[in-house]
């Protein structure tokens, strides 16, 4: 995920729950915003830049700005 705001954090919930999904991370451009979203709804890592997300293996990013 890409934005952890307080709509970014709904959908956090939602792609935790979903059967498909293994992991969730999320990244901002507070990064203490993001670790603090990957704490609370226990997903995670917090990811320390856009570009790191992305040069990652993740298979999708959704982007919450």
């Amino acid at each position: 995920m890409i934005g952890s705001g307080q709509f970014g954090g709904t959908f956090a919930k939602l792609f935790k729950l979903h059967p498909a999904v293994s992991e969730v991370r999320v990244t901002d451009l507070l990064p203490n915003r993001a670790e603090e979203l990957a704490e609370r709804e226990n997903i995670g890592p917090a990811v320390g830049s856009f570009e790191e997300m992305l040069g990652s293996d993740v298979d999708s990013v959704a982007i919450f700005t």
